[in-house]
């Protein structure tokens, strides 16, 4: 918690010595000294609090462009701060996984249902009907979003998260 100038001021002028010399009159040069060490050293208590809260990114606002920057992340001219700090939250969380569950949650985190759906190739035995596929398919990803419109920045966090060796295709308006 921020202390506030007169705090500190009082605090100097407790610590300081006593006796006939050393009065401490209101208006005095000591006193206003004692109150502008006191006003500096409540600016710093203040920036040391903020500096907490900026630390975290769920709570932060000054550092958040440094945030975006560590994690290679690209805001959107039209993205809220919370936009932006559910997207450094999620990049945070998302030590990057093979599971499609992994990728559902993440979607969670940053307000998209989506289901995704593995494809495979057509094997012997398979029933027939069903479309056929080469074994390239068997790396394919269908990601089916509940949002109705394309997200790019979305597109490009579960981009960069995603096994090399996996194939994306995004879906809209499903699930």
């Amino acid at each position: 918690m921020a202390r506030i100038a007169e705090d500190f001021q009082r605090l100097f002028e407790q610590l300081s010595p006593r006796g006939l010399l050393w009065q401490l009159l209101p208006g005095s040069i000591r006193h206003r000294l004692h109150l502008a060490w006191g006003d500096e050293l409540a600016r710093a208590s203040q920036r040391q609090d903020d500096l907490l809260r900026e630390a975290l990114p769920s709570s932060t606002d000054e550092m958040l462009s440094d945030w975006e920057a560590t994690l290679a992340l690209v805001p959107g001219a039209g993205d809220s701060l919370d936009d932006r700090r559910k997207a450094v939250i999620a990049k945070l969380l998302a030590g990057g996984n093979q599971s499609v569950q992994f990728y559902e949650d993440l979607g969670d985190v940053l307000g998209h249902i989506i289901t995704i759906k593995k494809f495979r190739p057509r094997l012997s035995g398979d029933p027939h009907g069903e479309v056929y596929r080469s074994a390239a398919w068997r790396w394919g990803w269908l990601v089916i979003s509940s949002l109705p419109a394309q997200d790019s920045k979305f597109e490009a966090l579960v981009r960069s998260l995603t096994p090399a060796h996996i194939v994306l295709a995004f879906q809209y308006g499903g699930v």
